[in-house]
């Protein structure tokens, strides 16, 4: 869109595109995406650069990333749920020593300590799924992958302490959520009776978290970073990301594979490789990270459009993932894709890419592994609910109380 085409459109129009972008991102950025692989558009009175394309995501992420930092508009409103100072707010030299700090977490001996905790209580929600049963997959996916990921990240094994401190979060995560989601939310120090109870929460949270870590003393994450409030900081972001994104996506992956039991098989069977080919088919269709956002810091040219210094760049993985010109018939759930060569190394990114990728990718993909294969071993998956539902909050994540039929299989 040139200068003529924004003086030309009316206010109504741009205020009618923000509002559809906050409401129904998904779609929004799909509708978008029909148009080309990279579009201007103004929302409100800002001007946005929407990128849909492997080679402008490699540039912005990767060959350009000093010049694309995060969005402080998406990026603010989450601090509750993530801390000032976690490692998803940090930008340069910041960020990359806590990355190199926290590398260790995610060693092959740290995944081997952390694939027992995720067998273990595993096996325990198995043993407490009655065969036959309407599963809500939702439900049970966020209570196992949040007690996973504090029994790694805090030591907190307690029940009752994982009761408290889950309920507490993601009532915390989805209120961070309904702010990224709102045109104009007021800001935290306004006591609103919202911006009381995320306040309330996000100080218990912090407490338990400073609590645990006495008891356990120097654990996991105690042992990469010093000073309290920076550790609580990444304690907050290391929770978010840990659990919102992979509770997410095995519960999309469990959602499809009772849609197309003949998978269900394979899963069982147990071959890492085709199980992961599997997952990596539910986080192309339901990314749960389903964009990224990105402010330019000085003026640039990415794909013949000028930039402008504080442009707000959006990457739409949710239609990156979905665009034709990489995968054939991209509404299909056809994991064998992923078994072959991809036509681009930037056309599938669910974790993002460069700098700021996720640093738990490993972790993620071997959760998804064990809990699949646990439930295929032992149950066959019959679809319950109609269609696959979904609310893009912080990240995608499917509506609770869709329900899939558990079978025993015969041994």
């Amino acid at each position: 869109m040139n200068r003529f085409e924004r003086k030309t459109m009316k206010p109504l129009q741009t205020i009618s595109n923000l509002n559809d972008f906050m409401t129904e991102p998904v779609s929004f950025l799909q509708e978008v995406a029909s148009e080309g692989p990279i579009k201007v558009s103004y929302l409100g009175p800002k001007r946005f650069i929407f990128i849909f394309d492997a080679d402008l995501a490699h540039e912005v992420l990767v060959k350009k990333a000093p010049i694309y930092i995060q969005n402080r508009t998406v990026f603010d409103r989450i601090k509750p749920v993530t801390g000032k100072r976690g490692l998803v707010q940090l930008e340069g030299k910041d960020s990359q020593m806590a990355r190199a700090t926290s590398r260790p977490m995610f060693s092959t001996n740290s995944l081997e300590s952390a694939r027992a905790i995720v067998e273990k209580y595993c096996d325990e929600m198995l043993v407490e799924t009655a065969a036959s049963s309407n599963f809500d997959v939702t439900e049970k996916m966020t209570y196992l992958i949040l007690r996973t990921t504090l029994a790694i990240l805090l030591g907190m094994e307690t029940t009752e302490l994982v009761d408290q401190m889950g309920k507490k979060f993601l009532r915390l995560n989805y209120l961070c959520g309904l702010r990224m989601r709102s045109l104009a939310p007021a800001p935290l120090f306004i006591p609103t009776s919202r911006n009381r109870e995320i306040k309330q929460l996000q100080s218990e949270i912090r407490n338990l978290i400073k609590h645990q870590l006495v008891l356990v003393k120097v654990r996991g994450v105690a042992e990469a970073f010093r000073g309290d409030d920076a550790l609580v900081d990444h304690c907050m972001t290391f929770l978010f990301a840990g659990h919102e994104t992979t509770a997410a996506s095995i519960a999309f992956a469990l959602l499809l594979l009772a849609k197309n039991p003949s998978y269900q098989d394979t899963v069982a069977r147990g071959n890492n490789e085709a199980v992961e080919a599997i997952y990596k088919e539910s986080l192309r269709l339901f990314p749960p990270a389903y964009m990224l956002a990105r402010e330019a810091k000085k003026d640039d040219i990415i794909g013949g459009v000028n930039i402008r210094k504080s442009d707000q760049v959006i990457i739409g993985i949710s239609s990156l993932h979905k665009n034709p010109l990489y995968f054939d018939e991209p509404e299909k759930f056809y994991p064998e894709r992923f078994l072959q060569k991809l036509k681009h190394p930037f056309c599938f990114i669910p974790f993002g890419a460069g700098g700021k990728s996720c640093v738990g990718e490993r972790l993620a993909y071997m959760e998804a592994v064990i809990i699949l294969k646990k439930i295929c071993q032992r149950y066959h998956l019959s679809a319950v609910s109609e269609s696959i539902l979904y609310d893009p909050l912080i990240t995608l994540h499917p509506l609770p109380e869709q329900l899939i039929q558990l079978r025993e299989r015969k041994s």
